[in-house]
């Protein structure tokens, strides 16, 4: 009997305890520019993207998201960055954990942080790369563009 007080008693607190609440917004985008270098990186030359894409649908309180990567020679990245920005542009968050792959023409990866208010967020992206080649005064370049992203970012 004492067994089934202490039991109901601790049901009972742990039901009271409020639990902090989550919430998980999506986001789409379609149409943004990319950039490449070329870096110095773990002994050796790697290429450093630069991408952002304004923000179409979707619940996430943003117009849109940048991302910076530094691929590692089998396609992987980690301590990238990604961040969200609102509509006159200024930046509202940011991680500096985006990892992931790149391959067939798509960056897929996780990333967290902390908002400057001290909230915990974390999320996953999957952003598709088109490329362009143009032949400009006799020589080819070839010019990158965000095609369809989507991904979603939990707040704790």
């Amino acid at each position: 009997m004492e067994r089934v007080i202490a039991v109901l008693l601790f049901a009972m607190a742990f039901g009271v305890v409020p639990a902090k609440a989550q919430s998980t917004e999506t986001f789409e985008d379609s149409g943004g520019t990319c950039s490449t270098h070329t870096v110095s990186h773990n002994g050796g030359a790697a290429i450093n993207w630069v991408c952002q894409a304004a923000i179409q649908s979707g619940s996430i309180e943003a117009n849109s998201i940048s991302f910076s990567v530094v691929l590692n020679p089998d396609g992987s990245f980690n301590n990238g960055y990604i961040s969200f920005y609102d509509q006159t542009g200024q930046l509202t968050y940011v991680s500096t954990n985006f990892a992931g792959n790149y391959g067939s023409g798509k960056f897929s990866g996780v990333f967290s942080g902390t908002m400057p208010d001290g909230t915990f967020f974390s999320g996953q992206t999957n952003q598709t790369v088109a490329s362009r080649v143009a032949i400009v005064r006799g020589a080819k370049h070839t010019y990158y563009s965000i095609g369809s992203g989507s991904g979603d970012v939990t707040f704790n």
